[in-house]
């Protein structure tokens, strides 16, 4: 590319260069969670109001009760 050419690039993206964000080089992104079935879901509420816990009847069981679950099923914590 041509000494002008990059420089008009250069001009070009200057607005967005200043208003980007920074990403760190090692690219580290948290873990997703792995989904669990409504069966699967229903079955750890169960398991956790049996076992004392409190969890919610809807939305996504805490990660404290799902913790202990799988520790309890022998399952690998994710």
């Amino acid at each position: 590319m041509a000494e002008e050419s990059a420089a008009g690039l250069r001009g070009a993206l200057a607005p967005f260069i200043v208003h980007g964000r920074r990403c760190s080089a090692s690219g580290s992104r948290r873990a997703r969670a792995v989904p669990s079935s409504r069966e699967e879901t229903q079955m750890v509420r169960q398991w956790a109001m049996a076992g004392g816990y409190s969890p919610s009847s809807r939305g996504r069981i805490s990660q404290d009760i799902k913790k202990a679950y799988d520790s309890a099923q022998g399952q690998r914590e994710y």
